[in-house]
């Protein structure tokens, strides 16, 4: 018998979820949901916290995600087969589909699952979990038509603060520009995406390339300013040689090297190629 749907209740507080890997994220989930341990063991074996907790760094975690009391050990008589497969069909909701990742990911470290326990081929696991961060908890409440300017701040943010991490700025780059690719305007759409979805909903069912304007190999930032949104096809040609950059005042333009054609560039955010003299 499949356990009934499970309604998250998510809070905004985000520090203890911050400070712990995704492993020991994990291992919570999984302890909470299908083993029915309670906060204070999850905290000295999922976590090793070494301090008087209480319970609460286990706690907390649970609570981001939505995972109340009425999810302790929903799972606790199914295989972890039976629970995958009764959680995958819940993944329309987005923090459900962060949480399934999760699962998927403790038990493959745990023990090499089944291929129909993994996620489908088509589904963007491994930009899930920092798209949900940044439409549910950096631009939480900000309006709609004010997200391209709170995603530009976040070169502020990276240059200050140590939870922004660089996957999660190259999610913000991509976010920014919709996942449409700056030469082409083209965009890949994941199994799941519908029009009539919230903008910060879609991003999760787009996908795109980041691409690094000056190579990380010739010492080009890790930063925003120094990424492209690109589709693969484009991204590639850069790689080839065929696509180059070039100054073209403030601006700059996609030159095609193959068939001597310049082609433009959408530019929503500031780039360190401006700033940097290169032709």
């Amino acid at each position: 018998m499949r356990a009934p749907y499970i309604h998250l209740e998510p809070s905004s507080r985000d520090r203890e979820f911050s400070i712990y890997s995704d492993s020991q994220r994990a291992a919570v989930i999984y302890g909470w949901l299908k083993e029915g341990r309670s906060t204070r063991d999850l905290d000295e074996d999922a976590l090793h916290v070494t301090f008087e907790s209480k319970g609460f760094q286990s706690m907390n975690i649970l609570h981001y995600f939505g995972l109340r009391r009425d999810a302790q050990g929903a799972f606790r008589n199914s295989s972890d087969q039976e629970m995958l497969s009764t959680i995958r069909p819940w993944c329309t909701d987005a923090l459900w589909a962060v949480i399934y990742y999760y699962l998927v990911q403790h038990i493959e470290e745990r023990d090499a699952p089944a291929d129909d326990m993994r996620l489908p081929p088509d589904y963007p696991s491994d930009t899930v979990r920092e798209q949900y961060w940044i439409g549910r908890t950096f631009l939480g409440d900000v309006d709609e038509g004010d997200y391209d300017e709170h995603l530009r701040s976040a070169r502020v943010y990276h240059e200050t603060s140590s939870w922004l991490s660089d996957r999660t700025l190259k999610e913000m780059v991509k976010s920014l520009y919709d996942f449409r690719c700056q030469v082409c305007g083209a965009i890949i759409l994941k199994t799941g995406w519908r029009p009539s979805m919230e903008r910060r909903t879609m991003w999760l069912y787009e996908d795109a390339d980041a691409h690094h304007i000056l190579p990380l190999s010739k010492g080009g930032p890790d930063s925003q300013d120094n990424l492209l949104c690109l589709c693969p096809t484009c991204h590639r040609r850069f790689h080839s040689g065929e696509y180059r950059l070039k100054a073209s005042g403030n601006q700059f333009i996609c030159r095609d090297e193959l068939l001597g054609e310049d082609l433009s560039v959408s530019i929503k955010h500031q780039s360190f190629f401006q700033n940097s003299g290169l032709q």
